[in-house]
């Protein structure tokens, strides 16, 4: 970004995946789970790529279950 652009205070994760899902960890060896999730799906069941990430040099918010 350019030097004038002003950073955010706070990141929101809407929804977005932080840690592994079990369902996807449970699936991943599934044939039909791989043709249909693909790379993102075995991403989403690995805890080592998902850590991979790293981490936001600002204050973050998950918000993961809507009722």
């Amino acid at each position: 970004l350019p030097p004038e652009t002003r950073l955010a205070s706070r990141l929101f994760l809407l929804g977005s995946p932080v840690v592994a899902s079990r369902l996807a960890r449970r699936f991943g060896r599934n044939p039909i789970f791989r043709r249909f999730a693909s790379d993102c799906g075995q991403l989403l069941g690995s805890p080592e790529r998902m850590d991979g990430f790293g981490h936001v040099a600002i204050p973050t918010t998950v918000i993961t279950r809507f009722i």
